[in-house]
């Protein structure tokens, strides 16, 4: 085991000293040629189109994304469809009936105003009109 330690120390060093040398003969081009940017990154700058990397901007505040009328009027639109609908309708119903995401549908606005009711829980919950 120690001459086999002994033999692997003597190659190192002695391709140490290779590369040393070849370093010192070289001209100062040849070095500065070898001298490439770190691996699997581009030499030439990043194109527009694509974002910078790094941090993301921050979201708004959850509830911050609309303006309160815009809410109103969402709501008054969600209490319109309700009515239409006596059996009550599902999250899932609501959105395809507005156009809206569920993100979009403040439900929970409507709810705490007394305007609308519910019964179920998760997939299951129907909202009625008051």
């Amino acid at each position: 085991m120690a001459d086999l330690r002994s033999k692997i120390a003597a190659i190192a060093a002695e391709f140490a000293e290779k590369i040393v040398e070849a370093i010192t003969s070289g001209t100062l081009e040849d070095i500065s040629a070898l001298a490439a940017p770190s691996v699997g990154r581009p030499s030439e700058p990043l194109p527009e189109s694509r974002p910078p990397r790094g941090r993301r901007p921050r979201r708004a505040k959850k509830g911050s994304s609309r303006a309160a009328p815009d809410v109103d009027k969402i709501v008054e639109s969600i209490l319109t469809v309700l009515k239409l609908h006596p059996e009550g309708l599902r999250s899932v119903e609501l959105q395809k009936a507005l156009g809206l995401s569920k993100h979009e549908l403040p439900l929970a606005r409507a709810l705490e105003k007394e305007l609308a009711w519910k019964t179920g829980k998760r997939h299951l919950t129907r909202y009625f009109a008051s």
